[in-house]
């Protein structure tokens, strides 16, 4: 038989060991424990202090609530991080919106240092930019050959007082009294249309023999353009079977889907089994010059973040 009270003397419950006071309210209880022979009661104890807490406020315990607030917390954050990608999105569009007005008061437009995209040249034509890609290099202090939005890609003609001609690698001789300019022999090979007008094939410094084709790797570039909106080049490795082989340099994105990036290259119409990229590899960023242009071999020589074979 235990006897059990509370904090409060004139309180006292009598009754056998099992079950007894199963719901009680939280406070300070004391047990003693006696022994029962006929009607005599003897004390086999002292008091014993027991301190009873409540566990929760009048709720029983859910045994899915850590889920629902784990949900919750989950459902927090992501409404955090899409109000934030929202904000940027947003900031973004009106940059964009600042840019469009700017380039509707050009009024004459001269690209250089690199292709024109076939994306970004559809874009100009469809604002009615009156834009031109540029042909030139150092050596010749300025642009000696232009192409509207509307030549065909790659295809430039000379301005006025520049002659050009060919070497036996079908390598670009360009002179211009008026630059300066004597028989100055490029390593950029052409396709003559006539005496003032060129087709622009590739540096001869950058071809890449694949399984006997010669492949370079600028016109790959310029037909990726159509697909890829990314920052890339082309560039090759060798190959046991190909000799060399096409390799696509892609700065790293982590939120690039690579596997949905191998189909579409597997899958372009405009590429040739050859120009199809057999590896990427992925730079942290590519080495540039101080006006842009990308450093291929410098950017090569720096570790990969990662590279994937096709």
């Amino acid at each position: 038989t235990v006897n059990v009270a509370s904090g409060s003397a004139n309180r006292q419950r009598w009754g056998r060991s099992r079950g007894i006071m199963t719901n009680v309210n939280p406070g300070t209880y004391y047990a003693t424990l006696y022994k029962r022979v006929g009607g005599d009661l003897t004390k086999l104890s002292d008091p014993v202090s027991i301190t009873v807490e409540r566990i929760r406020e009048n709720v029983l315990k859910n045994p899915n609530a850590d889920k629902h607030e784990q949900y919750n917390t989950d459902l927090a954050e992501l409404t955090t991080s899409i109000n934030k990608s929202s904000h940027v999105f947003m900031k973004a569009m009106s940059r964009v919106a600042t840019y469009e007005r700017n380039l509707n008061q050009v009024k004459t437009l001269i690209i250089g240092g690199a292709y024109v995209s076939v994306a970004l040249q559809k874009e100009l034509i469809k604002r009615n930019v009156n834009a031109f890609e540029t042909y030139g290099m150092t050596e010749t202090l300025s642009h000696i050959a232009v192409r509207s939005m509307q030549d065909p890609p790659s295809e430039f003609t000379c301005l006025s007082h520049v002659s050009i001609s060919q070497d036996a690698r079908k390598c670009l001789i360009i002179d211009s009294p008026q630059l300066d300019v004597e028989n100055l022999i490029t390593n950029d090979e052409v396709e003559f249309l006539d005496e003032n007008r060129f087709r622009l094939i590739g540096r001869v410094d950058y071809v890449i023999n694949s399984g006997g084709v010669k492949l370079h790797p600028e016109q790959i570039e310029r037909k990726l353009s159509e697909l890829l909106s990314l920052h890339y080049f082309i560039t090759s490795l060798p190959d046991a079977i190909l000799g060399q082989k096409v390799v696509l340099v892609l700065v790293e994105n982590e939120d690039l889907d690579t596997n949905g990036l191998i189909n579409q290259l597997k899958e372009a119409d405009n590429l040739s089994p050859y120009e199809i990229p057999k590896t990427i590899i992925f730079h942290q960023d590519f080495v540039r010059t101080h006006s842009g242009k990308i450093k291929r071999e410098k950017t090569l020589d720096q570790k990969p973040t990662r590279i994937l074979d096709l």
